[in-house]
């Protein structure tokens, strides 16, 4: 092995290979920190991009081109000021004509009004948990409500206020109702409605439950917009011992849909300033690509931190590697000098040990990448980081990281290597 000076880059490899297996537990302890290190990398890699992936699924449920406008219930009047309001009607939130003034403008392509329905809900002699919505039937290309069994609600239910509703899954399965589902008749406020659609199992995210103002997580019912116009209307007149209040509120919700992404914000603001003509402040915006934008930039903020906590231990593995080759070049210094004389130049001194400390980090690299996917796999068992995945292009990162850190960490060893004397290395003892 020694009987020349100059080696090919295949035979540095195997030179290098012989070395690290010459002192296996010193190598294995040596690579411990890359291991950790890369294995950190990729569970914050992999924890990052599940997390995206999962926040841009759940936007896009809600609809990037989307803008939610909700009523919101003003602060509570005190002293005479409620005495005075008890006798009246307490109204707030979006009116008509805001629907109006949102539909006029030219970057949206529609606008969805949507009446919450304040009414108990009764199966048969049972009342069951829920909550009634009416909208019309654009709701659900807007909102990508995907059909499990029957429709949903169309336009000749509308015209006619038709007594029916589409209920979700998760409303089916809280009611314990074993028939079909489309036989199904609810009562709500009083009025029969017979189910004509369920919607597929899908429960609704934080951000989807804002959004809509849902008290219930997915126990949905939907009704013609018209039908809950004409049957409910507006005000609401709440009794209980003692006291006594009138609600009105024109609507509840408005969804905008706007023609194209890109004007997603500059429509948002256009809309606002309408809101603003609001003198009391009883309602709020919600812009799910303003929210994407927003929680990319918090968990890019996040990524690094943990990235650099991961760095630190890639640090100390590289530290490792320095303390490792400088004894080794003390170890091998005859063989450095024998190399010297048979007419190795210096730059194969240097490339001999960078081989050595690449393949070092590699192997690191590589058994890091196990630890890491074993990692993903039982982070998987938490519900919050559930979406954890891996992709080839955090695989590649990783073990790339690995052979840098060996390569850089590795330079002032086999630098210090080759500025040798070789009399001087012939001469060690």
């Amino acid at each position: 092995m020694l009987g020349f000076g100059r080696l090919h880059t295949w035979e540095l490899v195997r030179l290098g290979l012989a070395s690290l297996w010459r002192y296996k537990l010193r190598s294995f302890l040596t690579m411990l920190g890359i291991i950790f290190g890369i294995a950190a990398v990729m569970a914050m890699l992999g924890v990052g991009a599940g997390a995206e992936q999962e926040l841009i699924a759940q936007m896009e449920k809600l609809g990037l081109r989307n803008i939610f406008l909700n009523s919101v219930r003003p602060p509570e009047v005190t002293g005479k000021e409620q005495q005075d309001a008890a006798a009246s009607i307490n109204e707030y939130g979006l009116e008509f004509r805001d629907l109006e003034r949102i539909r006029a403008r030219p970057t949206i392509a529609r606008a969805l009004p949507v009446q919450n329905v304040e009414q108990d809900i009764w199966l048969g002699s049972r009342q069951i948990s829920g909550k009634a919505f009416g909208v019309v039937p654009a709701y659900q290309r807007v909102l990508s409500l995907g059909l499990e069994k029957g429709r949903f609600i169309t336009d000749a239910d509308e015209e006619r206020a038709a007594r029916v509703c589409v209920i979700t899954r998760s409303l089916l399965e809280e009611s314990k109702y074993l028939g079909d589902p489309l036989a199904m008749i609810l009562s709500i406020g009083g009025i029969l409605f017979r189910v004509v659609g369920v919607i597929e199992s899908d429960e609704f995210q934080t951000a989807t439950r804002k959004a809509m103002d849902l008290e219930r997580q997915g126990l949905n019912i939907y009704i013609p917009y018209q039908t809950a116009y004409r049957r409910f209307g507006t005000t609401v007149v709440k009794q209980s011992a003692g006291s006594f209040e009138q609600t009105k509120v024109e609507l509840h919700t408005i969804v905008v849909e706007v023609m194209a992404e890109d004007a997603v914000e500059a429509t948002a603001r256009e809309v606002q300033r309408i809101l603003d003509l609001h003198e009391r402040k009883d309602t709020e915006m919600i812009v799910p690509l303003e929210k994407l934008r927003q929680s990319q930039r918090t968990r890019q903020v996040f990524d690094r931190l943990m990235l650099m906590t991961a760095a630190i231990s890639l640090l100390v593995g590289g530290i490792g590697i320095v303390n490792i080759m400088l004894a080794t070049i003390t170890e091998r210094t005859r063989e450095i000098g024998i190399r010297r004389a048979l007419g190795a130049r210096r730059g194969d001194i240097v490339a001999q040990f960078l081989v050595e400390t690449t393949i070092l980090s590699f192997i690191g690299g590589v058994l890091g990448c196990v630890l890491g996917l074993s990692a993903i796999h039982f982070i998987r068992w938490i519900p919050e980081l559930k979406g954890a995945v891996v992709t080839f292009p955090v695989i590649a990162t990783s073990v790339a990281i690995s052979c840098g850190i060996g390569i850089i960490f590795g330079l002032y060893p086999a630098r210090k290597a080759s500025l040798m004397n070789p009399i001087a290395a012939l001469r060690h003892e």
